[in-house]
């Protein structure tokens, strides 16, 4: 078994979300960083037809609303047969007479002109239109993903209307968009403000469900202590990159020692080697928190549960609160506040 075939739980969700992407339906879906939303996501446009699915990670295309367009473009071409032709064509290089004909009613020369002279916002809008025009061209529906959608935002704050304006008007394309700052997340889908107000319905990813966690460990793994598995749900909580990856690294060590009984001792070395292995993540996490004072006292004035350890004013505290939960390190779950990331809580306790 290989770490990315592991997947625990999420049934209803694949169960509802590809039903209403058949049907037309778009939707949302939040949750924090390695909560499994792009799991999920691969999972759920496996159930379609690659060649009316576009996947599109706006991270890796967060450097120009340009660079983003070409992206679509060339996920558009690729469904057709046609891959990484779009930069040669702006170029002036292999622009063929039959490439030409086969795809002259989606106007792709008009779009380039408006990449060259760099009309940038004129040349997203039209590329937003291509998905749907391929879907009636082949009378499909298609599904585009739009993975971290926040990112938008930091690639131009105007382009986020110029994407509602576009595919609201669309018929035979459904939407899935995901991402991980919960709360840009919330401003630009749940509140009233927000350009995408009301487009889909809104999946909010938690943790995953403990009988689920439980049934799959004990169906799962033999020659394991209870003890085990109760460390792993009571300090990890069902988050999903981490219950999954404990999992893969017990069962090695199952695999291994088929005649011994894996103890919390064992358990203990395997999350030692767990935050060996992530370092640099969890280093890197610290050297962002590090750029606004006080942030990692204020985490561990919540893993701790005292604030008398970090003496910081209360207004001074709410406000770097405010600013880990637009960032994504804490959620506010009945009016507590609670790290997102397990793996950090232990790395800073013993920081």
């Amino acid at each position: 078994m290989q770490l990315q075939d592991i997947f625990i739980n999420r049934k209803k969700e694949l169960e509802i979300i590809p039903k209403g992407l058949k049907m037309g339906q778009s939707y949302v879906i939040i949750a924090p960083r390695r909560y499994g939303k792009t799991t999920l996501i691969r999972k759920i446009i496996q159930q379609f037809d690659d060649k009316t699915t576009i996947y599109i990670d706006i991270m890796r295309h967060s450097n120009s609303l340009n660079e983003l367009t070409q992206a679509i473009i060339d996920s558009c071409l690729k469904n057709l047969g046609i891959a990484g032709q779009i930069k040669q064509w702006i170029n002036k290089i292999n622009l063929k007479i039959d490439i030409k004909m086969k795809i002259q009613e989606l106007e792709l020369e008009t779009i380039i002109y408006n990449l060259e002279k760099n009309d940038e916002f004129t040349a997203f809008a039209e590329a937003l239109e291509l998905p749907e025009k391929l879907a009636k061209k082949f009378n499909k529906n298609w599904v585009v993903v739009f993975d971290e959608i926040g990112e938008l935002q930091n690639v131009n704050t105007q382009a986020i209307k110029v994407l509602r304006s576009v595919i609201q008007l669309h018929k035979k394309v459904s939407y899935l968009f995901a991402g991980s700052q919960e709360t840009l997340m919330n401003d630009i889908f749940i509140s009233m403000k927000g350009a995408f107000y009301r487009f889909g319905i809104i999946y909010k990813l938690n943790e995953l469900d403990i009988p689920d966690v439980l049934e799959f460990f004990k169906k799962n793994l033999l020659n394991i202590d209870s003890s085990v598995i109760s460390y792993i749900i009571d300090n990890f909580q069902g988050h999903p990159y981490y219950t999954t990856n404990l999992f893969y690294r017990i069962s090695l060590v199952n695999d291994k020692h088929l005649d011994k009984t894996l103890d919390l001792g064992d358990l203990k070395k395997i999350i030692e080697e767990l935050i060996f292995d992530e370092s640099h993540y969890l280093e890197d996490q610290v050297l962002k928190l590090n750029k606004s004072k006080d942030s990692i006292s204020v985490l561990k004035s919540l893993i701790d549960k005292d604030e008398t350890l970090y003496p910081i004013t209360r207004q001074r505290k709410y406000v770097i609160l405010k600013s880990l939960v637009r960032s994504g390190y804490v959620r506010k779950i009945n009016s507590q506040y609670e790290l997102t990331d397990p793996l950090l809580k232990f790395y800073l306790v013993n920081e």
